[in-house]
Protein backbone atom coordinates (compact mmCIF):
# COMPACT_ATOMS: atom_id res chain seq x y z
CA UNK A 1 0.00 0.00 0.00
CA UNK A 2 1.45 3.26 -1.58
CA UNK A 3 1.39 6.17 1.54
CA UNK A 4 1.27 9.86 1.40
CA UNK A 5 3.07 11.94 3.42
CA UNK A 6 4.75 15.14 4.20
CA UNK A 7 8.99 16.06 5.30
CA UNK A 8 9.19 19.72 5.69
CA UNK A 9 8.68 21.63 2.09
CA UNK A 10 8.63 18.27 0.23
CA UNK A 11 5.91 15.76 -0.62
CA UNK A 12 6.48 12.10 -0.32
CA UNK A 13 4.55 8.84 -1.71
CA UNK A 14 6.08 6.27 0.02
CA UNK A 15 5.21 2.29 -0.28
CA UNK A 16 5.93 -0.61 2.23
CA UNK A 17 8.08 -3.86 1.62
CA UNK A 18 9.28 -6.45 3.71
CA UNK A 19 12.63 -7.37 3.09
CA UNK A 20 14.45 -10.37 4.96
CA UNK A 21 12.08 -9.91 7.62
CA UNK A 22 11.81 -6.32 8.60
CA UNK A 23 9.23 -3.67 6.74
CA UNK A 24 11.21 -0.72 4.85
CA UNK A 25 9.47 2.22 3.40
CA UNK A 26 10.99 3.14 0.13
CA UNK A 27 10.43 5.96 -1.59
CA UNK A 28 7.91 5.88 -5.02
CA UNK A 29 8.04 9.64 -5.60
CA UNK A 30 9.39 12.79 -4.24
CA UNK A 31 8.25 16.20 -5.06
CA UNK A 32 9.46 19.89 -4.04
CA UNK A 33 7.02 22.02 -2.83
CA UNK A 34 9.35 24.56 -1.20
CA UNK A 35 12.95 25.51 -2.90
CA UNK A 36 16.11 23.78 -1.65
CA UNK A 37 15.69 19.99 -2.11
CA UNK A 38 18.88 20.21 -4.53
CA UNK A 39 22.09 20.31 -2.28
CA UNK A 40 25.14 21.39 -3.54
CA UNK A 41 27.08 19.04 -0.66
CA UNK A 42 25.07 15.57 -2.25
CA UNK A 43 26.88 14.14 -4.21
CA UNK A 44 26.13 12.81 -7.97
CA UNK A 45 22.49 10.45 -7.66
CA UNK A 46 21.89 11.85 -4.61
CA UNK A 47 19.23 14.34 -3.57
CA UNK A 48 18.82 15.97 0.19
CA UNK A 49 16.06 15.62 2.16
CA UNK A 50 16.53 17.55 5.89
CA UNK A 51 20.31 17.81 6.74
CA UNK A 52 21.09 14.38 4.90
CA UNK A 53 21.90 13.02 1.46
CA UNK A 54 19.74 9.82 0.19
CA UNK A 55 21.08 8.01 -2.60
CA UNK A 56 18.57 7.31 -5.74
CA UNK A 57 18.37 3.75 -6.64
CA UNK A 58 15.62 0.73 -7.50
CA UNK A 59 13.24 0.27 -5.64
CA UNK A 60 12.61 -3.28 -6.57
CA UNK A 61 15.94 -3.85 -5.21
CA UNK A 62 14.87 -2.67 -1.27
CA UNK A 63 16.58 -0.84 0.56
CA UNK A 64 20.18 -0.13 -0.08
CA UNK A 65 22.81 1.54 1.94
CA UNK A 66 25.07 4.07 1.04
CA UNK A 67 27.80 6.27 2.98
CA UNK A 68 25.18 9.11 3.50
CA UNK A 69 21.83 7.00 4.54
CA UNK A 70 20.36 4.04 5.94
CA UNK A 71 16.92 2.11 5.50
CA UNK A 72 13.51 3.63 6.69
CA UNK A 73 11.96 0.98 8.87
CA UNK A 74 8.89 1.06 10.94
CA UNK A 75 10.74 2.92 13.23
CA UNK A 76 10.44 6.23 11.33
CA UNK A 77 14.41 6.31 9.99
CA UNK A 78 14.57 8.07 6.53
CA UNK A 79 14.90 6.10 3.25
CA UNK A 80 17.64 5.60 1.31
CA UNK A 81 16.12 4.53 -1.57
CA UNK A 82 14.18 6.61 -4.25
CA UNK A 83 12.96 5.58 -7.30
CA UNK A 84 11.02 8.09 -9.80
CA UNK A 85 7.80 6.84 -11.19
CA UNK A 86 8.68 8.01 -14.47
CA UNK A 87 12.25 6.78 -14.71
CA UNK A 88 13.65 10.15 -14.94
CA UNK A 89 16.99 11.56 -14.33
CA UNK A 90 17.79 11.65 -10.37
CA UNK A 91 16.74 15.36 -9.08
CA UNK A 92 14.09 17.66 -8.36
CA UNK A 93 11.12 15.25 -8.77
CA UNK A 94 9.03 19.00 -9.01
CA UNK A 95 11.09 20.23 -12.39
CA UNK A 96 8.24 20.55 -15.10
CA UNK A 97 10.71 19.84 -17.65
CA UNK A 98 9.42 16.19 -18.16
CA UNK A 99 6.09 15.67 -20.31
CA UNK A 100 5.22 12.16 -19.07
CA UNK A 101 3.01 11.20 -22.57
CA UNK A 102 0.99 7.95 -22.93
CA UNK A 103 1.56 5.37 -25.68
CA UNK A 104 0.88 7.15 -29.10
CA UNK A 105 1.03 3.83 -31.00
CA UNK A 106 -2.37 1.75 -31.83
CA UNK A 107 -1.21 -1.11 -30.19
CA UNK A 108 -1.63 -2.33 -26.47
CA UNK A 109 0.92 -0.92 -24.28
CA UNK A 110 1.77 -1.62 -20.41
CA UNK A 111 1.76 1.78 -18.24
CA UNK A 112 4.15 2.52 -15.61
CA UNK A 113 1.22 1.00 -13.23
CA UNK A 114 0.34 -1.72 -14.64
CA UNK A 115 -2.85 -0.55 -16.65
CA UNK A 116 -3.02 -1.13 -20.90
CA UNK A 117 -4.69 1.27 -23.49
CA UNK A 118 -6.73 -0.17 -25.34
CA UNK A 119 -5.63 -0.48 -29.20
CA UNK A 120 -9.22 0.60 -30.57
CA UNK A 121 -8.36 4.33 -29.60
CA UNK A 122 -5.13 6.19 -29.60
CA UNK A 123 -4.68 8.43 -26.72
CA UNK A 124 -3.43 11.98 -28.22
CA UNK A 125 -0.09 12.73 -28.74
CA UNK A 126 0.23 15.19 -26.16
CA UNK A 127 -1.66 15.06 -22.49
CA UNK A 128 -2.02 18.34 -20.85
CA UNK A 129 0.51 18.47 -17.87
CA UNK A 130 0.10 22.09 -17.19
CA UNK A 131 -3.40 24.02 -17.05
CA UNK A 132 -4.14 27.35 -17.09
CA UNK A 133 -7.97 27.78 -14.58
CA UNK A 134 -9.79 30.41 -14.16
CA UNK A 135 -7.86 31.92 -11.24
CA UNK A 136 -5.12 29.58 -10.67
CA UNK A 137 -2.39 26.89 -12.18
CA UNK A 138 -1.67 23.58 -12.31
CA UNK A 139 1.40 21.58 -13.41
CA UNK A 140 2.29 17.89 -12.70
CA UNK A 141 5.52 17.13 -11.79
CA UNK A 142 7.50 14.28 -13.13
CA UNK A 143 6.57 12.04 -10.67
CA UNK A 144 3.01 12.43 -11.78
CA UNK A 145 2.21 14.85 -8.49
CA UNK A 146 -0.23 17.76 -8.97
CA UNK A 147 1.08 21.22 -7.31
CA UNK A 148 -1.30 24.31 -8.22
CA UNK A 149 -0.86 28.01 -7.15
CA UNK A 150 -2.90 30.97 -7.18
CA UNK A 151 -6.68 30.85 -6.81
CA UNK A 152 -8.34 31.45 -3.17
CA UNK A 153 -6.21 29.13 -1.44
CA UNK A 154 -3.05 29.46 -3.37
CA UNK A 155 -1.80 33.22 -1.93
CA UNK A 156 -0.94 34.04 1.85
CA UNK A 157 -0.52 37.45 3.12
CA UNK A 158 2.52 38.81 3.61
CA UNK A 159 2.84 43.17 4.55
CA UNK A 160 -0.77 42.90 3.34
CA UNK A 161 0.14 41.59 -0.24
CA UNK A 162 -1.21 38.27 -1.67
CA UNK A 163 2.08 35.66 -2.21
CA UNK A 164 1.41 33.25 -4.57
CA UNK A 165 2.50 29.53 -3.12
CA UNK A 166 2.63 26.56 -4.36
CA UNK A 167 0.54 23.90 -3.14
CA UNK A 168 0.30 20.38 -3.92
CA UNK A 169 -3.08 18.51 -3.89
CA UNK A 170 -2.87 15.58 -2.06
CA UNK A 171 -5.04 12.13 -2.11
CA UNK A 172 -5.06 8.87 -1.47
CA UNK A 173 -4.96 7.48 -5.05
CA UNK A 174 -4.19 11.18 -6.43
CA UNK A 175 -0.85 9.55 -7.93
CA UNK A 176 0.66 9.01 -11.21
CA UNK A 177 -0.90 11.75 -13.11
CA UNK A 178 -0.80 11.79 -16.51
CA UNK A 179 -3.65 14.80 -17.59
CA UNK A 180 -4.82 17.98 -16.28
CA UNK A 181 -8.55 19.29 -17.34
CA UNK A 182 -8.59 23.48 -17.95
CA UNK A 183 -10.73 25.95 -16.71
CA UNK A 184 -13.90 24.75 -15.06
CA UNK A 185 -16.03 26.54 -12.07
CA UNK A 186 -16.78 22.96 -10.87
CA UNK A 187 -13.10 22.42 -9.81
CA UNK A 188 -10.16 20.92 -10.82
CA UNK A 189 -9.86 17.68 -13.08
CA UNK A 190 -7.25 14.71 -13.18
CA UNK A 191 -6.39 11.53 -14.76
CA UNK A 192 -4.14 8.85 -14.19
CA UNK A 193 -2.63 6.20 -15.71
CA UNK A 194 -4.99 4.08 -14.95
CA UNK A 195 -8.06 5.84 -16.49
CA UNK A 196 -9.82 7.07 -13.39
CA UNK A 197 -10.87 10.54 -13.05
CA UNK A 198 -10.37 13.08 -9.57
CA UNK A 199 -11.56 16.16 -8.78
CA UNK A 200 -11.01 18.72 -5.99
CA UNK A 201 -11.79 22.13 -5.28
CA UNK A 202 -10.49 24.94 -2.83
CA UNK A 203 -13.54 23.81 -0.74
CA UNK A 204 -12.94 20.09 -1.39
CA UNK A 205 -10.36 17.48 -0.97
CA UNK A 206 -9.95 15.43 -3.91
CA UNK A 207 -12.05 12.75 -4.71
CA UNK A 208 -12.35 9.56 -7.60
CA UNK A 209 -15.32 10.61 -9.79
CA UNK A 210 -17.30 7.66 -10.17
CA UNK A 211 -17.49 6.32 -13.69
CA UNK A 212 -15.80 4.58 -16.58
CA UNK A 213 -12.39 3.50 -15.74
CA UNK A 214 -11.41 3.43 -19.18
CA UNK A 215 -10.49 6.79 -19.85
CA UNK A 216 -8.23 8.23 -22.49
CA UNK A 217 -8.60 12.18 -22.44
CA UNK A 218 -10.65 14.52 -20.47
CA UNK A 219 -11.90 18.15 -21.38
CA UNK A 220 -13.80 20.22 -18.52
CA UNK A 221 -15.94 23.16 -19.70
CA UNK A 222 -17.50 25.74 -17.48
CA UNK A 223 -19.59 23.71 -15.75
CA UNK A 224 -19.09 20.00 -17.28
CA UNK A 225 -16.70 17.63 -17.52
CA UNK A 226 -16.60 14.72 -20.57
CA UNK A 227 -14.86 11.83 -20.84
CA UNK A 228 -12.80 9.80 -24.10
CA UNK A 229 -13.26 6.42 -23.58
CA UNK A 230 -11.22 3.75 -25.16
CA UNK A 231 -13.63 2.46 -27.15
CA UNK A 232 -14.29 5.85 -28.98
CA UNK A 233 -17.30 6.98 -27.17
CA UNK A 234 -17.69 9.45 -24.84
CA UNK A 235 -19.52 10.40 -21.94
CA UNK A 236 -20.25 14.10 -19.72
CA UNK A 237 -21.08 14.90 -16.32
CA UNK A 238 -22.23 18.30 -14.92
CA UNK A 239 -24.70 21.32 -16.07
CA UNK A 240 -26.47 20.69 -19.41
CA UNK A 241 -27.90 24.71 -18.80
CA UNK A 242 -26.33 27.45 -20.63
CA UNK A 243 -24.06 29.76 -18.95
CA UNK A 244 -24.29 32.81 -21.38
CA UNK A 245 -25.47 34.83 -18.54
CA UNK A 246 -23.23 37.66 -16.91
CA UNK A 247 -21.72 36.66 -14.81
CA UNK A 248 -22.04 33.14 -15.95
CA UNK A 249 -25.86 32.46 -14.94
CA UNK A 250 -27.50 29.99 -16.19
CA UNK A 251 -29.81 31.22 -18.83
CA UNK A 252 -31.93 28.06 -20.43
CA UNK A 253 -31.07 24.63 -21.65
CA UNK A 254 -27.78 24.49 -23.74
CA UNK A 255 -27.71 20.56 -24.01
CA UNK A 256 -23.88 20.83 -23.47
CA UNK A 257 -23.87 16.68 -22.21
CA UNK A 258 -24.93 15.56 -25.28
CA UNK A 259 -27.35 12.51 -24.33
CA UNK A 260 -30.33 14.01 -25.92
CA UNK A 261 -31.95 15.80 -23.14
CA UNK A 262 -31.66 19.12 -21.30
CA UNK A 263 -31.14 17.68 -18.09
CA UNK A 264 -28.21 17.91 -15.79
CA UNK A 265 -26.30 14.95 -14.70
CA UNK A 266 -24.32 13.90 -11.31
CA UNK A 267 -23.17 10.67 -12.73
CA UNK A 268 -21.64 10.40 -16.43
CA UNK A 269 -24.31 9.98 -19.28
CA UNK A 270 -23.19 8.74 -22.52
CA UNK A 271 -23.06 11.38 -25.73
CA UNK A 272 -25.92 9.73 -27.95
CA UNK A 273 -25.19 9.10 -31.95
CA UNK A 274 -21.03 9.72 -31.43
CA UNK A 275 -19.04 6.58 -32.08
CA UNK A 276 -14.72 6.58 -33.46
CA UNK A 277 -13.94 9.77 -31.38
CA UNK A 278 -10.05 9.95 -31.33
CA UNK A 279 -10.18 13.22 -29.00
CA UNK A 280 -12.81 15.57 -27.43
CA UNK A 281 -12.95 19.52 -26.28
CA UNK A 282 -15.07 21.15 -24.19
CA UNK A 283 -16.19 25.24 -23.98
CA UNK A 284 -18.12 27.53 -21.66
CA UNK A 285 -21.35 25.47 -23.11
CA UNK A 286 -20.86 23.27 -25.28
CA UNK A 287 -18.66 19.94 -26.40
CA UNK A 288 -16.56 18.99 -29.20
CA UNK A 289 -15.22 15.68 -30.72
CA UNK A 290 -12.95 14.82 -33.07
CA UNK A 291 -13.53 11.59 -35.20
CA UNK A 292 -11.21 9.07 -36.89
CA UNK A 293 -12.55 10.23 -40.45
CA UNK A 294 -11.47 13.81 -39.54
CA UNK A 295 -14.30 15.37 -39.22
CA UNK A 296 -15.52 17.17 -36.21
CA UNK A 297 -18.68 17.12 -34.71
CA UNK A 298 -19.90 19.46 -31.85
CA UNK A 299 -23.03 20.12 -29.34
CA UNK A 300 -24.40 22.24 -26.65
CA UNK A 301 -24.92 26.12 -26.44
CA UNK A 302 -25.20 27.40 -30.05
CA UNK A 303 -26.76 31.26 -29.85
CA UNK A 304 -23.46 32.35 -31.06
CA UNK A 305 -22.26 29.50 -33.76
CA UNK A 306 -20.12 27.92 -31.51
CA UNK A 307 -21.63 24.41 -32.60
CA UNK A 308 -20.29 25.60 -36.67
CA UNK A 309 -23.24 23.54 -38.32
CA UNK A 310 -24.34 27.00 -39.96
CA UNK A 311 -27.70 27.35 -37.53
CA UNK A 312 -27.76 29.21 -34.26
CA UNK A 313 -30.39 26.83 -32.17
CA UNK A 314 -28.59 24.50 -29.44
CA UNK A 315 -28.70 20.85 -29.45
CA UNK A 316 -28.58 18.37 -27.16
CA UNK A 317 -26.86 15.65 -29.24
CA UNK A 318 -23.71 16.08 -31.68
CA UNK A 319 -24.11 17.65 -35.37
CA UNK A 320 -21.61 17.80 -37.91
CA UNK A 321 -19.35 20.86 -38.07
CA UNK A 322 -20.47 22.00 -41.70
CA UNK A 323 -17.39 23.20 -44.54
CA UNK A 324 -15.35 21.43 -41.97
CA UNK A 325 -12.87 18.20 -43.20
CA UNK A 326 -8.97 16.82 -42.51
CA UNK A 327 -8.85 18.36 -39.09
CA UNK A 328 -6.55 17.18 -36.87
CA UNK A 329 -7.04 19.18 -33.37
CA UNK A 330 -9.85 21.07 -32.15
CA UNK A 331 -10.10 23.54 -28.76
CA UNK A 332 -13.04 25.08 -27.17
CA UNK A 333 -13.40 28.60 -25.61
CA UNK A 334 -16.09 30.22 -24.20
CA UNK A 335 -18.16 30.49 -26.64
CA UNK A 336 -16.47 30.18 -29.68
CA UNK A 337 -14.26 26.70 -31.38
CA UNK A 338 -11.03 26.19 -33.14
CA UNK A 339 -9.59 23.63 -35.67
CA UNK A 340 -6.43 22.88 -36.92
CA UNK A 341 -6.03 21.27 -40.39
CA UNK A 342 -3.77 18.79 -41.97
CA UNK A 343 -1.99 21.40 -43.85
CA UNK A 344 -1.30 23.42 -40.29
CA UNK A 345 -3.87 25.75 -41.06
CA UNK A 346 -6.73 26.88 -38.33
CA UNK A 347 -10.60 28.02 -38.70
CA UNK A 348 -12.58 29.27 -36.04
CA UNK A 349 -16.36 29.95 -35.35
CA UNK A 350 -18.70 31.20 -32.83
CA UNK A 351 -18.48 34.32 -30.69
CA UNK A 352 -16.32 37.08 -32.06
CA UNK A 353 -17.56 40.02 -29.85
CA UNK A 354 -13.42 40.24 -29.11
CA UNK A 355 -11.40 39.61 -32.54
CA UNK A 356 -11.13 35.58 -30.46
CA UNK A 357 -12.12 34.14 -34.11
CA UNK A 358 -8.84 35.56 -35.57
CA UNK A 359 -10.34 36.97 -39.00
CA UNK A 360 -10.24 40.73 -38.76
CA UNK A 361 -13.63 41.50 -37.92
CA UNK A 362 -15.69 41.01 -34.74
CA UNK A 363 -19.06 39.22 -36.41
CA UNK A 364 -19.75 35.97 -34.97
CA UNK A 365 -19.77 33.14 -37.42
CA UNK A 366 -22.09 29.84 -37.38
CA UNK A 367 -19.56 28.28 -40.05
CA UNK A 368 -15.85 27.83 -39.87
CA UNK A 369 -13.65 30.58 -41.02
CA UNK A 370 -9.96 30.91 -41.56
CA UNK A 371 -7.52 32.45 -39.51
CA UNK A 372 -5.54 34.62 -41.64
CA UNK A 373 -1.65 34.75 -42.11
CA UNK A 374 -1.21 31.71 -39.78
CA UNK A 375 0.73 28.62 -40.89
CA UNK A 376 2.11 25.87 -39.47
CA UNK A 377 0.44 25.73 -36.32
CA UNK A 378 1.09 22.88 -34.20
CA UNK A 379 -1.05 23.27 -31.08
CA UNK A 380 -3.98 25.49 -30.30
CA UNK A 381 -5.93 26.92 -27.09
CA UNK A 382 -9.14 28.59 -26.90
CA UNK A 383 -9.44 30.66 -23.68
CA UNK A 384 -12.77 32.98 -22.66
CA UNK A 385 -12.37 35.34 -25.36
CA UNK A 386 -9.11 34.53 -26.95
CA UNK A 387 -7.16 32.06 -28.50
CA UNK A 388 -3.63 31.22 -28.42
CA UNK A 389 -1.67 28.88 -31.49
CA UNK A 390 2.18 27.51 -31.05
CA UNK A 391 3.79 27.83 -34.72
CA UNK A 392 6.60 24.88 -35.58
CA UNK A 393 9.00 27.82 -35.51
CA UNK A 394 8.63 27.77 -31.28
CA UNK A 395 6.75 30.99 -31.15
CA UNK A 396 3.22 31.83 -29.89
CA UNK A 397 0.48 34.01 -31.36
CA UNK A 398 -2.36 35.17 -29.86
CA UNK A 399 -5.72 37.00 -30.81
CA UNK A 400 -8.88 38.46 -29.25
CA UNK A 401 -8.58 40.02 -25.73
CA UNK A 402 -5.46 40.86 -25.00
CA UNK A 403 -4.79 40.38 -21.11
CA UNK A 404 -3.66 42.27 -18.39
CA UNK A 405 -6.33 41.76 -16.06
CA UNK A 406 -10.47 42.46 -15.96
CA UNK A 407 -10.61 45.96 -16.25
CA UNK A 408 -7.35 46.41 -18.45
CA UNK A 409 -7.61 44.51 -21.78
CA UNK A 410 -7.38 45.22 -25.43
CA UNK A 411 -8.47 43.64 -28.17
CA UNK A 412 -6.61 42.25 -31.04
CA UNK A 413 -8.65 40.88 -34.05
CA UNK A 414 -5.82 39.57 -35.82
CA UNK A 415 -2.93 36.63 -35.02
CA UNK A 416 -0.06 38.56 -33.36
CA UNK A 417 3.23 37.44 -32.02
CA UNK A 418 3.42 37.08 -28.47
CA UNK A 419 6.62 38.86 -27.45
CA UNK A 420 9.61 37.20 -25.76
CA UNK A 421 8.78 33.69 -26.29
CA UNK A 422 10.63 31.20 -27.71
CA UNK A 423 10.75 27.40 -28.53
CA UNK A 424 7.35 26.80 -26.81
CA UNK A 425 6.03 23.49 -27.22
CA UNK A 426 2.51 23.94 -25.42
CA UNK A 427 -0.30 26.32 -24.77
CA UNK A 428 -3.00 26.70 -22.18
CA UNK A 429 -5.29 29.53 -22.17
CA UNK A 430 -7.54 29.92 -19.80
CA UNK A 431 -10.07 33.22 -18.49
CA UNK A 432 -7.94 36.07 -18.15
CA UNK A 433 -4.87 34.33 -18.10
CA UNK A 434 -2.57 32.05 -20.49
CA UNK A 435 0.72 30.47 -19.79
CA UNK A 436 3.16 28.39 -21.91
CA UNK A 437 5.85 25.55 -21.64
CA UNK A 438 9.06 26.41 -23.55
CA UNK A 439 10.86 23.39 -24.89
CA UNK A 440 13.88 23.62 -21.66
CA UNK A 441 10.73 22.90 -19.82
CA UNK A 442 10.23 26.49 -17.97
CA UNK A 443 6.68 28.08 -17.31
CA UNK A 444 5.62 31.23 -18.47
CA UNK A 445 2.51 33.16 -17.93
CA UNK A 446 0.94 36.40 -18.64
CA UNK A 447 -2.48 38.41 -17.96
CA UNK A 448 -4.95 38.41 -14.73
CA UNK A 449 -2.75 38.20 -11.61
CA UNK A 450 -5.14 38.72 -8.71
CA UNK A 451 -4.67 35.70 -7.09
CA UNK A 452 -0.82 34.84 -7.83
CA UNK A 453 -2.11 32.58 -10.86
CA UNK A 454 1.43 33.69 -12.91
CA UNK A 455 3.49 32.02 -10.55
CA UNK A 456 6.11 34.83 -10.71
CA UNK A 457 5.46 35.33 -6.49
CA UNK A 458 3.74 38.53 -7.26
CA UNK A 459 0.00 39.51 -7.91
CA UNK A 460 1.09 42.00 -10.60
CA UNK A 461 -0.67 41.77 -14.13
CA UNK A 462 1.10 41.99 -16.55
CA UNK A 463 0.94 41.47 -21.08
CA UNK A 464 4.38 40.11 -21.37
CA UNK A 465 5.21 36.51 -19.99
CA UNK A 466 6.73 36.20 -16.74
CA UNK A 467 8.56 32.92 -15.80
CA UNK A 468 7.07 31.01 -13.28
CA UNK A 469 9.05 30.46 -9.96
CA UNK A 470 7.21 28.49 -7.42
CA UNK A 471 9.73 25.68 -8.18
CA UNK A 472 13.07 25.85 -7.70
Amino acid sequence: MSRIGILPGRLVVARRRRVHGRHFYVLLSFACVLPGCAHPSCPAGEIRIGDRCYQLGDASAGPHESDHASGFDDSGRPPSSVRELDGGRPGDAADLSVSRQLPDSGAPQELTDGATASPSVTPPSKTRLFSAGIDQTCAVSRVGIVTCWGGRNGCKTDAGVCRSQPTAVLGDGLTNVVELGERSLRGSFARTARGMIWAWSSAESPHHLEGPSDVVQLASGFGHLCVLRTSGTVSCLGSNQSLMGFPLQDTGPAGQLGDGTWTDHHSFAAVVNLSEAVSIAAGGSHSCALLANARAKCWGENRQGELGDGTLESKNRPVDVVDLKDVTSLAAGFAHTCAILSDKTVRCWGLNSKGQLGDGTRLARSRPMPVPGLRDVLQISAGYQHTCAVLGNGTAHCWGEVQQGPGDTSDQLTATLVPGLREVTELSASWYHTCARTADGALYCWGSNSTGQLGDGTTNDTRDPVKVLVYP
